[in-house]
């Protein structure tokens, strides 16, 4: 492998984790281009990036989402090979029926969310953006094949041939166009990843601070659940509810729940002074759960079993790290001081699987048992509870 080349993919989570995701730092003219009111993109690498006679279009937020947490998880616990690599153009007679949780819809709900170019098949690939996705989407496999395969399993196992479920182009040994003689199936090999390439871990940042994101346009976002990395927000973007320090804003401040550049003549003190209200006299916890089964596959041995994934979701439950205030055999309680605000903001819905094991209590889960929910060797969906 050469490590200097390389292709980035995006992890759209980061987005997902803003009040408005449409004002990331990356549709900034310093990343992958700003957008003007008629939709047509522009920045220092895109003024003259021209499909079918015109420049470049985006119209994100207007439909679709991008990738999030829960999405991820839900990705992750899924077990069998159906589920992942899914039929979406059945016809009757398929015997799989239609997962919308599976990895083909969740990547078309981000393609709907950015918009323009890019949501249209004709169009799609005229979007840069779209091959930086798709090495994402490559990631996920990767890491659930790594996670739910044996070596054998990885390069054997294909969804069923039959013309009821898709297209003959997409069976097995059918060729793989356009690289014949390559067939289909040859795209399970592990040498892409023994011989070819290998993936960087996600930006995490479980110690809380933003130099652990290791970019200048990401944050550390401590206000919404366990530390996580965020996309910085462009200038006049929404910035509400980081409530603990964060600085979320791309080259500027956040002043009345909207990033400002910082060459306004704004009063820079009293906004010092509103953030310093903010800060925490003491520091905060850091050592939690991200999954409300980790202690059911602890004890089933998972933390040795099932490393990569226990070591990222369940750093509590395999002693990774150690809570000091919080005792984790407590079937049901709040973890962290701000679960009852959180709930208050939603969050039990929209950081689902965070909360549901940190604020268990706020969240009304006391009535359900751990042991109850999650079944040992069963798939964890949680759009379904």
């Amino acid at each position: 492998m050469n490590p200097t080349v390389a292709l980035p993919y995006w992890d759209s989570t980061l987005e997902s984790r803003l009040p408005d995701p449409a004002t990331t730092s990356l549709f900034s003219s310093h990343l992958m281009g700003d957008i003007n009111s008629h939709g047509n993109v522009y920045g220092e690498h895109f003024n003259n990036w021209i499909v079918n006679g015109r420049r470049l279009r985006r119209e994100p937020g207007r439909q679709g989402q991008p990738f999030t947490e829960s999405d991820i998880h839900t990705i992750m616990g899924k077990t069998d090979l159906s589920s992942i690599l899914a039929f979406t153009a059945s016809r009757p007679g398929c015997p799989y029926p239609t997962d919308w949780t599976c990895l083909e819809y969740m990547n078309q709900n981000t393609l709907l969310w950015v918009g323009g170019d890019i949501s249209e098949q004709t169009t799609a690939t005229s979007d840069p953006l779209f091959f930086l996705h798709h090495a994402f989407l490559d990631y996920l496999w990767e890491s659930w094949r790594q996670s739910h395969q044996t070596p054998d399993e990885r390069i054997s196992l294909y969804p069923i041939d039959s013309p009821n479920c898709s297209s003959g182009d997409h069976f097995a040994i059918s060729p793989m166009n356009p690289f014949q003689p390559l067939r289909n199936i040859d795209g399970l090999s592990d040498a892409y990843i023994s011989q070819l390439y290998t993936f960087a871990p996600r930006p995490m940042c479980h110690g809380g601070v933003d130099e652990e994101c290791h970019s200048k346009y990401l944050f550390c976002d401590r206000s919404h659940g366990y530390p996580h990395c965020a996309a910085k927000i462009k200038p006049h973007g929404p910035c509400a509810g980081f409530i603990r320090g964060e600085k979320p804003c791309m080259g500027g401040v956040c002043i009345e729940g909207l990033c400002r550049e910082a060459n306004m003549q704004i009063n820079q003190k009293a906004a010092e002074s509103s953030r310093s209200k903010h800060r925490l006299r003491k520091r905060d916890e850091l050592c939690f759960n991200e999954h409300e089964c980790c202690s059911i596959w602890g004890s089933n041995g998972e933390c040795s079993t099932n490393f990569e994934y226990m070591s990222k979701w369940c750093r509590a439950t395999c002693r990774w790290c150690i809570p000091s205030t919080y005792d984790l055999r407590i079937e049901c309680s709040d973890r962290h001081s701000h679960c009852s605000s959180w709930t208050a903001q939603g969050e039990c819905r929209k950081n689902y699987l965070w909360m549901t094991e940190n604020c268990r209590r706020s969240c009304g889960k006391c009535d359900k048992h751990r042991k109850d929910v999650c079944k040992i060797g069963q798939p964890y969906d949680p759009l379904s509870r």
